[in-house]
């Protein structure tokens, strides 16, 4: 079952540490599955670029206080 929290994982993954897809530790051991890449494409096309924006500020601010 791929939950929302994996494609939070996946989009950070390839948006903020340019990982390829492929590689996202969200997809676990089964590797990338056909549902669990059709549910990110799904959440990836609805983010808006503020959206986007603010879970880069929110990943930057986290790891700031680290």
């Amino acid at each position: 079952m791929h939950r929302s929290a994996d494609n939070l994982i996946t989009w950070a993954w390839t948006h903020l540490a340019h990982g390829h897809p492929d590689t996202s530790p969200a997809w676990g051991r089964q590797g990338r599955t056909r549902p669990g890449w059709q549910a990110y494409t799904r959440f990836e096309k609805t983010l808006t670029r503020q959206q986007q924006r603010t879970l880069t500020e929110q990943f930057a601010t986290a790891a700031a206080a680290r």
